[in-house]
């Protein structure tokens, strides 16, 4: 068993037993065909799933992630899944290739980013991207860790209310 939230270096009461769920991570991390890159109908929006995010907050990132591809799928609005990943347990294919396939990439409350990400994210932006973002964008890195703020205010005002300065 490893006590949840054991890379911040805060661990709290739940634990997940990584036999139980190392088996879940390998599939999605071998079988991401179903997930991602879909081109039947060459979706225009791609919607970022942080795993770190969910491994560190869990319910509310969940209830964010699952409530914008609710939304999407309502509103019959066609599109991809990008994996945002922590390079321990998922691989991140959120390269600056893939995200300028994209005229919209939704973010939502992807807490914990990469020095990386976040960059990729800001590059795309400023290559003429546009994002749909909400919470704490970026607060933390893919440990959950507090980073380096002079990148992460840049990618914050993404998510300011009524923000529209980069996209």
């Amino acid at each position: 068993m490893a006590p949840y939230g054991i890379f911040s270096g805060e661990a709290v009461p739940y634990s997940a037993d990584l036999a139980l769920t190392s088996p879940y991570c390998d599939f999605i991390q071998n079988n991401r065909f179903p997930y991602e890159n879909i081109r039947l109908l060459n979706p225009r929006v791609g919607l970022v799933y942080s795993f770190p995010s969910n491994f560190f907050t869990h319910y509310s990132y969940l209830r964010s992630f699952y409530g914008a591809g609710y939304a999407l799928l309502d509103s019959q609005i066609q599109h991809d899944v990008i994996f945002c990943g922590d390079e321990f347990m998922l691989q991140d294919s959120s390269s600056l290739e893939q995200l300028s396939k994209y005229d919209v990439i939704i973010l939502p409350d992807a807490r914990n980013l990469s020095d990386a990400q976040v960059q990729r994210v800001l590059d795309y932006v400023y290559s003429g991207g546009t994002t749909v973002a909400w919470g704490e964008i970026g607060a933390a890195d893919e440990r959950n860790r507090l980073p380096d703020e002079s990148q992460r205010m840049q990618l914050r005002t993404l998510a300011t209310p009524g923000s529209h300065a980069f996209g």
